[in-house]
């Protein structure tokens, strides 16, 4: 739409940003559907490629007659528990193209609202005053919000313009929990140990991890039980590698072990913990071990920050 508010150009979308051609329906050249853009901006806030056809944004770009990316969305805390669709990480707003629009490429969420001039003696809308004035939510390292305003014209195509960018983090606690199931034994000077469970850390990821070894001990106990260590680490990938553990403890018909442990994360620095483990078995004894440990992120329902406390 012009100025004058006439429309210069008329373009129209499948649900996944196709564009629909002249002589579809009732596309006519009357009615600008022949008309040459002057613009790249296009569907869903994105810019077009005349040249591939796609559809880009910041981060990734959009295959419209696929109606999928084709980059999987590199911010890994988007997953979320309460969305199925959110661990198909090709999808465009999660399936939903008729509800949603992702101008970033990135975790999405808008609001809008229309605006325009009327005429105060006719009650009628003055042609081209329309604007939309809305707020994306986008997350990579920490959550952005941008206000955008469409300026006049009819929308946020014409001469969009940001009038605010907040940066916000989210509060998080650093450390994480494992909880999990513990099998392990002392027979004399031999000791071995495994366990597997959920990981948490304090920004709201969680993950499955599995640890296992073996080392010196002193003393005879054996015994299957649950146990839950608390760790220093900023966030469950941090648990990652290489683990020296002490462990202690004894009973009969059950055992109760206090668990030791340390090493280092992704950035060399040190990682501490201490927990319990209540298993069914008996004897007593003490150990030292040194475990691998394996994560694998699940995601984060809370929707926090994947990279962690900073």
């Amino acid at each position: 739409m012009n100025s004058n508010g006439f429309i210069s150009a008329r373009f129209d979308f499948t649900a996944f940003g196709e564009k629909i051609s002249l002589g579809v329906g009732l596309r006519s050249i009357d009615q600008g559907y022949s008309a040459p853009a002057n613009s790249r901006q296009g569907y869903g806030l994105t810019e077009t490629d005349t040249a591939t056809g796609l559809d880009h944004t910041w981060f990734r770009k959009n295959e419209n007659r696929a109606g999928r990316w084709t980059s999987p969305d590199p911010y890994n805390g988007s997953m979320s528990l309460g969305s199925s669709q959110s661990f198909n990480r090709y999808s465009y707003v999660e399936n939903q193209p008729t509800n949603f629009v992702d101008p970033s490429g990135l975790e999405w969420r808008w609001s809008c609202e229309l605006y325009a001039w009327f005429d105060g003696t006719t009650g009628e809308m003055i042609p081209g005053s329309e604007h939309w004035h809305c707020n994306y939510v986008w997350h990579y390292d920490v959550p952005v919000v941008v206000t955008i305003d469409g300026g006049g014209g009819g929308g946020l195509d014409t001469t969009p313009t940001v009038l605010e960018t907040t940066i916000s983090q989210r509060p998080c606690i650093p450390g994480t929990v494992q909880i999990g199931v513990n099998a392990s034994g002392v027979l004399g000077a031999i000791t071995g140990t495994a366990s597997a469970g959920i990981a948490i850390d304090g920004s709201g990821n969680i993950g499955l991890y599995a640890d296992y070894g073996g080392g010196v001990g002193a003393g005879l106990r054996g015994g299957v039980g649950i146990q839950a260590v608390v760790t220093n680490a900023n966030q469950i990938v941090d648990l990652r590698g290489p683990f020296a553990n002490v462990s202690a403890g004894g009973g009969a018909g059950g055992a109760a072990n206090v668990i030791l442990t340390a090493g280092q994360d992704r950035n060399n620095s040190p990682v501490v913990g201490a927990g319990l483990a209540a298993q069914a078995g008996g004897g007593g004894g003490a150990a030292v071990t040194a475990t691998n440990t394996h994560v694998a992120v699940l995601g984060n329902p809370l929707g926090g920050d994947q990279n962690g406390c900073h």
